[in-house]
């Protein structure tokens, strides 16, 4: 009997049409739902009846059989005489009209009132792939005059499907799954436990097509395209990396096509460490741990499969810095800035006539008291220094040779001089200036900048930089050369000094940057290796020298270590260095990144054969090692 279903898909769209197109808010209910679906198996009805009327009735055969077993010539004409599979559910759909059969005895499911054109099938039986296919059901003479609507045709198709269960049908696909997840060794890796191998028929290899569904054949009934739904067959890696999948098989050979899920893992190899929030390299290599990505669908990568990182395999690194020393402090103190006009020229007096002729020396009381507050101490105020000239008529001449009027003085000094004969020589001074006096003017009340140290700290390796700050809002400001000297101690004994000021500032010490030098090691043809100093760091003690470290970060190991000793300037930075052994037993491998194999690139998954398709025989068991290469860097690694 012939069974007629209305296509739920057709429906939707047709009830989806009506609601975007009406402009008045309508509402489907179940009676017009059932009107409308009556209505669109009248139009079915409609097609089926002008099919009809253009090339007659197609009465349709399909021919289940199992494939296992058969043996095919090429030809699914000469296909030997196989019992079909009976019990086997053909649903056939054409022009929206869905008409299911069952395969008789002899394994044939049978459709007497189709129509020209082209028809989607699918067959389901218990035990077998399910297979979707397509054909035409067009006879190559439907246009003939003589075709009228009560012409019978008669067009079939054979189907092949393949039982899924017992040994006589099937074949084993088995092997071990290895990776690369650590680049620094020459050992592969096994895949994670869990991580999933599937097979499933191929069929859509040439092979496949040719033997097992039309071969030469392009008449009616010829399958246009087919899938097996239920072929997939898949398995587990276990922990020792191997997995087994047991396939449908045929004697003909049946074309399994292999593939893997994508892992997602971590990858240890050597690159240029990351540091900082900007991606700015060390000159080191180290090793880094990087998600790394490991797909068969080398599509969907991002800029495909990156190179692998071609740096060295020994590392190099200087111990830090020690710590900087702390507990400097100082006390800012302002002296006079000019030489000029502490006292300019002086008045004599004395009888006119009746001195003793001579050179008479001005003398000045230079107690503590007499010298400004502001300096540091008398010594680093400057005394006068002037003599007085009697000539020979015995009166006073003037001052002679160069006067040094000194400076620093808190208020005008007591004079006297040395003159001890008749008459009287009086000195006193009649141009008394400010006592922080600058070459501007006596107005002027600017001083140049020292400094009495009250604490020398302790620990400093080198000397720390000397701020001033002028008040507590402003921004501290540098010296010319801004360091302060220390001693072998490490204590701080003096600080720059200068500048102009009008009062004392407060004087900062800050360590001077602490960095840490950076050094490269190359691999040499005979086991040894290069060193090369790229930046000798700061803040380093020339008295105690840092520590270069070299270190091989590939499995393969030397066998003697290569040693250095760094050159410390007394400023703290590396200079250079003396190697002290070169070593022996290095690796002569310049990237220190192989894989097994040394493959150069990395690269996408793929079996030991470099095929993922295997043709299978029941019976027969079938080798294929999966080799996850080396993968894809998520962040591409220098």
């Amino acid at each position: 009997m012939k069974k007629t279903i209305l296509s739920l898909v057709g429906a939707s769209a047709v009830i989806g049409t009506l609601f975007v197109t009406s402009c008045q808010k309508d509402t489907l209910t179940k009676a017009g739902a059932l009107n409308l679906q009556e209505s669109l198996s009248e139009q079915n009805l409609r097609v089926q009846d002008s099919l009809q009327k253009a090339g007659g009735i197609i009465r349709y055969s399909v021919t289940v059989i199992a494939a296992n077993q058969t043996s095919f010539s090429g030809k699914k004409s000469s296909v030997q005489k196989v019992q079909g599979l009976q019990g086997a559910t053909v649903a056939l759909d054409q022009n929206g009209v869905i008409v299911t059969a069952t395969t008789d005895v002899n394994g044939i499911a049978l459709f007497p009132n189709s129509r020209i054109g082209t028809a989607t099938a699918v067959v389901t039986l218990a035990g077998f792939t399910t297979v979707d296919f397509k054909t035409d059901l067009t006879p190559t003479e439907y246009t003939n005059g003589n075709v009228t609507s009560s012409t019978v045709r008669q067009v079939s198709t054979m189907v092949p499907i393949f039982a899924t269960t017992g040994a006589a049908n099937l074949a084993t696909i088995t092997g071990n799954a290895t990776i690369e997840t650590n680049l620094t060794n020459t050992t592969r890796e096994l895949v994670p436990a869990g991580t999933v191998v599937s097979a499933y028929i191929n069929a859509a290899d040439g092979n496949f097509i040719d033997t097992y569904l039309n071969g030469n054949n392009t008449g009616p009934g010829t399958i246009l395209s087919a899938s097996y739904e239920t072929a997939l067959t898949t398995a587990t890696v276990t922990a020792t990396g191997t997995y087994v999948l047991n396939v449908p098989a045929a004697v003909n050979q049946l074309p399994i096509a292999v593939a893997y899920s994508d892992v997602v893992t971590t990858q240890t190899l050597i690159g240029e460490y990351f540091s900082g929030s900007m991606f700015t390299p060390t000159t080191v290599a180290a090793i880094l741990t990087v998600r790394t990505t490991f797909t068969q669908n080398t599509a969907g990568v991002p800029g495909g499969y990156n190179s692998i990182p071609n740096d060295g395999s020994i590392a190099v690194t200087v111990s830090a810095p020690p710590a900087q020393g702390t507990g400097a402090t100082a006390t800012a103190l302002l002296q006079a800035q000019s030489l000029q006009g502490q006292f300019g020229n002086l008045t004599t007096f004395g009888s006119t006539g009746g001195l003793t002729p001579g050179v008479y020396n001005v003398i000045v009381t230079n107690a503590a008291t007499s010298f400004d507050g502001s300096i540091l101490t008398p010594s680093v105020a400057v005394p006068a220094s002037i003599s007085i000239l009697v000539n020979g008529a015995g009166n006073v001449a003037g001052i002679t040779g160069v006067p040094n009027y000194g400076y620093g003085y808190r208020q005008a000094p007591t004079l006297s001089t040395t003159y001890a004969g008749p008459g009287s020589l009086v000195v006193s001074i009649n141009n008394w200036t400010s006592p922080i006096a600058s070459v501007g003017g006596p107005s002027n009340t600017v001083g140049t900048l020292g400094s009495t140290i009250t604490s020398g700290g302790s620990g400093y390796v080198v000397a720390p930089n000397v701020y001033y700050q002028i008040n507590a809002s402003s921004n501290p400001q540098s010296f010319g050369s801004g360091l302060a000297t220390i001693s072998a101690g490490g204590v701080v004994t003096n600080i720059p000094t200068g500048g102009s000021f009008s009062t004392p500032p407060t004087l900062l010490f800050t360590p001077q940057n602490v960095v840490n030098a950076a050094f490269t090691a190359s691999n040499n043809s005979n086991g040894t290796i290069s060193l090369n100093l790229n930046n000798g760091g700061s803040g380093y003690n020339p008295a105690s020298l840092p520590t270069i470290t070299i270190t091989s970060l590939i499995a393969v190991q030397p066998t003697v270590i290569a040693t250095a000793t760094p050159v410390v300037s007394t400023g703290g930075v590396i200079t250079g260095f003396f190697i002290t052994n070169y070593g022996a037993g290095y690796s002569t491998c310049t990237n220190g990144n192989y894989p097994t194999g040394f493959k150069a690139f990395a690269g996408p998954p793929s079996i030991a054969n470099s095929s993922t398709t295997f043709n299978v025989s029941p019976g027969n068991t079938y080798a294929a090692d999966v080799y996850y290469g080396t993968g894809y860097h998520s962040l591409n690694v220098n």
